[in-house]
């Protein structure tokens, strides 16, 4: 879906319910009656630089769930922490933000 195609879905859905053309632009609309709305917005793997999807952008990085799993059991083997630096570097490994949790989320958006 892009914007042209929500915008006629939304012009179909005013003119139906309310029974007159809708005046407003695309980000009208949404400014007007979806401001409260978290879409999906647009990231990047940050393990093969791929598109994902993500609901909040705060993280610094992501991964897609197909990548984020390893193995059969989707966990990473243990590994032994000897100090705080380890400690550190292990988190950094493991410190994503999981994204693609919604379907066809490019759709979502629109």
């Amino acid at each position: 879906m892009n914007p042209q195609e929500a915008k006629v879905i939304i012009d179909k859905i005013v003119g139906q319910v309310f029974g007159y053309q809708n005046p407003l632009s695309l980000e009208q609309f949404m400014q007007k009656f979806a401001f409260d709305i978290k879409l999906p917005q647009q990231v990047f793997d940050a393990t093969d630089g791929s598109q994902a999807w993500a609901q909040s952008t705060n993280p610094t990085k992501f991964i897609k769930m197909e990548n984020a799993r390893t193995g059969e059991t989707g966990m990473r083997p243990t590994q032994p922490i000897g100090d705080l630096q380890e400690l550190f570097a292990r988190w950094e490994e493991v410190n994503y933000f999981t994204t693609d949790r919604l379907i066809d989320s490019i759709n979502v958006a629109e």
